[in-house]
């Protein structure tokens, strides 16, 4: 019995504390992305970084640390990760080094959101695939925006078609929003610096706007969309005559775009896929479809 608690009292001894594990982690954090902001040279070069590299930029970056920290500390301590084995490990240095100089130069939530979790999935990959694969979701994160989180994240959900009389009244809440990929629109274009139409019944006076710049991020976002097999493009139908029977063919003109699967993988991967549902195609320029 004597030698049974001696044993136990040298486990507790030996055991790292949470404390102990926290320091682990930010040591790892601190080698890992060690310099990443570090200008190389002085003089113009210097100044210039001084100019490109804001405290905006050096604010995210230093969030983004600090919660990646905090939710590898928490891994830490409940035994999913050692920060033994991320120090052993040049891929995960690399994963995050990478991700820390992507999070500086960028901003949206959103975004910083899927950054983090692209981090976390590759820390507690358990094959060198799945790591590898975070490597690809951060080069493909990198590459867009928050325009184009929110335009693919809206296109995953199911939406449907809403009255004249709703989009006036805006009920059920988020309406009008429907109309421009769940952003806010407005019926004062005074408010607006440069308003543009997106929406307008027929003769009828009412009209919502948004900022022309919005919409045209937006419309660039969809376009990249396409081109990085993130989604789908919609084809416009024409009809012709075979004979005497009436058919339909495909035309080069795309009007609108619908989810790919690609696009539903990588936002599987960040967290922000919605439910799974049938998802409805939506046509540019029409009310959403029930």
């Amino acid at each position: 019995m004597q030698a049974d608690s001696t044993k136990a009292a040298s486990d507790d001894l030996n055991a790292s504390t949470n404390a102990e594990r926290a320091y682990d982690v930010g040591s790892f954090m601190v080698k890992a992305t060690a310099g990443v902001l570090a200008p190389v040279g002085g003089g113009v070069l210097a100044a210039a970084f001084d100019l490109i590299v804001t405290d905006p930029a050096i604010r995210r970056r230093d969030k983004f640390l600090t919660d990646v920290n905090e939710r590898l500390t928490e891994m830490e301590q409940s035994g999913v990760i050692r920060a033994k084995d991320l120090e052993d490990s040049e891929e995960i240095s690399s994963l995050l080094l990478k991700a820390v100089q992507t999070a500086t130069r960028s901003s949206g939530k959103q975004k910083l959101e899927a950054l983090k979790e692209i981090v976390v999935k590759g820390i507690t990959a358990k094959e060198a695939a799945s790591a590898s694969q975070a490597q690809v979701m951060l080069a493909l994160v990198d590459r867009i925006t928050e325009y184009h989180i929110i335009a693919l994240n809206w296109r995953s959900a199911p939406r449907r078609q809403y009255s004249l009389g709703q989009i006036r009244d805006n009920i059920p809440e988020g309406a009008r929003q429907s109309l421009h990929y769940g952003q806010p629109v407005f019926t004062d274009k005074q408010s607006l610096q440069e308003p543009v139409i997106v929406y307008q019944y027929g003769v009828s006076d009412f009209v919502l706007y948004v900022e022309k710049a919005s919409k045209t991020a937006f419309d660039v976002a969809e376009a990249d969309l396409i081109a990085l097999g993130l989604t789908k493009p919609i084809y416009q139908m024409e009809e012709y005559l075979e004979g005497r029977k009436r058919e339909k063919r495909q035309t080069n003109t795309i009007i609108g775009a619908e989810i790919s699967e690609l696009g539903k993988h990588l936002l599987r991967y960040i967290g922000l896929m919605q439910k799974e549902q049938k998802t409805i195609r939506h046509v540019v320029g029409t009310m959403p479809v029930k």
